[in-house]
């Protein structure tokens, strides 16, 4: 399917979510779900051993098994915490240096959360210090942006993504929120990497911070959609427009949109 018939799909869909079913109106036991559901999958993708009914189990009562790692235990927390925040204050939580390096502390405040952390490379809510990297699925090696340039590049993707944010609409695809949020994350995880750690779940829930800000639900990204994200961010490479990515963005917020109306009919 085209981008622009996906574009469709998505804004009719949109509608009738925001008639029927918008965030505000969800009550405290779907966002329960919806907060803990986004927590196992976000934190899956990076490698989470506990299965989906062990998370929940945790998220909920704080039981475990026994011998549970305890990195995976502090991922599950942290990220939950930070959720909370995101969608208790979205509305008012700016898109800023300053919240993105808060959020990242609060996400990985927990030693062991870290191989180790080394002041020369960064840790909680601190930008990198040295060169990170990815090794792709061909075995090539993908090097983020260099620390001294870090700043400067947020800098400029923030005001740039709050100015288009100033100008979203659902009518113009350059400036709707989808494609604002999927550019973002494009830059943020793929280029820019600022962090040594959790770029990953930042980028995720940053998104869904800019999707929440503009009147959509927060992003889903399954943990059985990890290949075809991860592809999509390496295709966007050889696209200036990010095409394969945002399309993936569009996928994945129209089944969120779906999901949530098939909610508010039964």
């Amino acid at each position: 399917m085209q981008l622009q018939q996906k574009l469709l799909i998505l804004n009719e869909l949109y509608r009738d979510y925001r008639n029927a079913f918008p965030f505000e109106s969800w009550d405290s036991k779907i966002k329960e779900e919806v907060k803990n559901t986004f927590t196992y999958h976000s934190t899956k993708i990076e490698g989470l051993t506990l299965t989906y009914a062990e998370t929940l189990r945790f998220l909920r009562d704080g039981t475990t098994k026994l011998g549970a790692n305890l990195k995976d235990l502090s991922d599950l927390k942290n990220h939950r915490e930070v959720l909370d925040t995101i969608f208790s204050t979205y509305e008012t939580l700016d898109l800023s240096e300053s919240v993105i390096k808060k959020l990242h502390g609060d996400l990985m405040k927990d030693p062991y959360q870290w191989e180790v952390i080394d002041p020369l490379t960064g840790g909680p809510g601190e930008y990198k210090m040295e060169v990170n990297a990815t090794i792709r699925p061909d075995n090539h090696i993908h090097e983020y942006l260099a620390p001294e340039k870090v700043e400067s590049a947020m800098s400029q993707l923030i005001f740039q993504t709050n100015e288009l944010l100033g100008k979203s609409s659902t009518k113009e695809y350059l400036t709707h929120p989808v494609r604002i949020s999927a550019i973002f994350h494009y830059q943020f995880l793929n280029v820019i990497h600022p962090f040594w750690d959790g770029n990953g779940r930042m980028a995720r829930l940053l998104s869904s911070l800019i999707l929440l800000k503009t009147g959509f639900p927060p992003l889903n990204i399954q943990a059985s959609d990890k290949s075809r994200y991860i592809h999509s961010l390496i295709e966007s490479e050889k696209d200036p427009e990010r095409s394969p990515l945002v399309q993936f963005f569009f996928d994945s917020v129209i089944s969120t949109l779906k999901a949530r109306l098939n909610d508010s009919s039964e």
